[in-house]
């Protein structure tokens, strides 16, 4: 049986990842043993909690990880995480109950039998209310009237998320023009995925693609203005522009969303020196060695 976790690994091969038959057969061997060892019973919340169960004995949380990786390391983040969430369903019977729904920068699943729905946070293995991820992930409301997250994806869109990851990943690696492949992929699969265009924006930026990329940005802030990211490319696309005091809002904008955001520090000293603030520059300077560490 192929579930949406086998189509996770063939998309990472078809984004450039060399797949072992190890992989496959490690998630054929996992799915198994929870068709044998997961028994349904009428109450859905305790399906989902026994799913749960089964793959913290198997699996850990630990970062950002490709499938097929996770296979061999037993460590998953929350995509991977609900993806094999999925695939067990499938397995055992709850594929017309089970959807996966999106977060900022997250992926949880959803059962929905048509008279029940609730959602379920598998990193915590508990039930979410749609206020719990409003709260905990600090989620915009105009993202939610727009159906931009805690909306439930049919399966092929469900798919935008491993070609998603794969660009990411791809973008790390140094590879901007197989990223843009993945993150065209996951677009077309799901056109108001955030982090896609987010991430597609710094690829093309990084490729001289100042136009291209600051649509893919202000696309992003559009469907989530409370994700700082796309603020921080968008002030490095007007620093490279030398479009110093737009690059200075982006910037600031950004580490406001997200203080972590260090390096946005550093950028907006480059940019204020630019524009004549040097003594801005040098507490920005001050604030990036100091967050740094």
């Amino acid at each position: 049986m192929k579930t949406l976790a086998h189509d996770f690994l063939d998309i990472e091969r078809e984004c450039g990842f060399e797949i072992s038959q190890k992989a496959y057969d490690t998630l054929d061997s996992v799915l198994e043993k929870a068709r044998k060892k997961i028994k349904l019973c009428d109450n859905p919340r305790k399906n989902f909690e026994n799913i749960g169960i089964y793959l913290n004995k198997h699996f850990s949380l630990n970062g950002s990880k490709l499938l097929h990786t996770s296979m061999q390391t037993k460590e998953i983040d929350c995509r991977g995480y609900s993806a094999l969430f999925y695939a067990v369903c499938e397995k055992i019977g709850l594929e017309d109950e089970i959807s996966c729904a999106l977060g900022p920068s997250h992926v949880f699943v959803v059962w929905n039998d048509g008279n029940v729905r609730f959602n379920w946070e598998t990193t915590d293995n508990c039930e979410f209310t749609e206020q719990d991820y409003i709260s905990s992930l600090d989620i915009h409301p105009d993202s939610i009237a727009n159906k931009v997250y805690l909306t439930e994806l049919t399966r092929e869109q469900a798919k935008s998320v491993a070609y998603d990851t794969c660009g990411v990943i791809k973008l790390e690696q140094g590879d901007a023009d197989t990223s843009i492949v993945c993150f065209d992929k996951a677009i077309e699969l799901h056109p108001k995925h955030v982090r896609a265009h987010c991430y597609r924006g710094n690829a093309k930026r990084k490729k001289g693609d100042y136009s291209g990329s600051v649509d893919d940005l202000d696309k992003s802030i559009e469907l989530d203005p409370n994700y700082h990211r796309p603020y921080h490319y968008r002030g490095r696309v007007r620093i490279e522009q030398k479009r110093f005091a737009e690059a200075v809002n982006d910037l600031t904008k950004s580490f406001e969303l997200d203080p972590k955001d260090y390096r946005a520090y550093y950028y907006l000293a480059e940019a204020k020196i630019e524009i004549g603030d040097h003594k801005g520059a040098k507490q920005d300077l001050a604030m990036y060695e100091k967050f740094r560490k």
